[in-house]
């Protein structure tokens, strides 16, 4: 029986697809109410109406990347690209790794919430890219 890890995985790639729920969950509680990312990130709320309306739209990025990576995991998973899926888990990587430089650097701390899912996100690229088939 193969690993987990292996690229032809069917448990695997079934992961694959149930983790794009995160993001796409996050993305849809910042639809309802960009402000939620305040509280979600640890951010203090603004003190005035400008940093109030300047904050939350600036919390529409956090929205609109999230909904996008959430969207091509799922095109992947609908359109059987393990390939795809693979690559945009790295890039989500690098999106974790960014998040949790900018918590650091806006709230000195918290940086750990984004940067605990690196390993699992790799590794999962990892197996659906086949780099632990030698292995597994």
């Amino acid at each position: 029986m193969a690993s987990i890890l292996h690229s032809s995985s069917p448990q695997l790639w079934h992961a694959a697809g149930l983790l794009s729920l995160f993001p796409l969950t996050l993305g849809l509680i910042g639809v309802v109410n960009p402000a939620n990312g305040f509280t979600l990130f640890n951010f203090g709320k603004p003190s005035t109406p400008e940093a109030q309306k300047l904050g939350t739209n600036l919390l529409l990025f956090w929205v609109s990347r999230d909904l996008y990576m959430a969207a091509t995991c799922m095109a992947a998973y609908a359109g059987g690209s393990r390939t795809t899926m693979g690559y945009t888990y790295l890039a989500g990587a690098g999106v974790a790794i960014c998040d949790g430089i900018m918590s650091q650097r806006q709230i000195g701390k918290d940086a750990w919430k984004h940067t605990m899912w690196v390993p699992v996100v790799v590794t999962m690229a990892g197996g659906l890219l086949g780099w632990f088939d030698a292995w597994v």
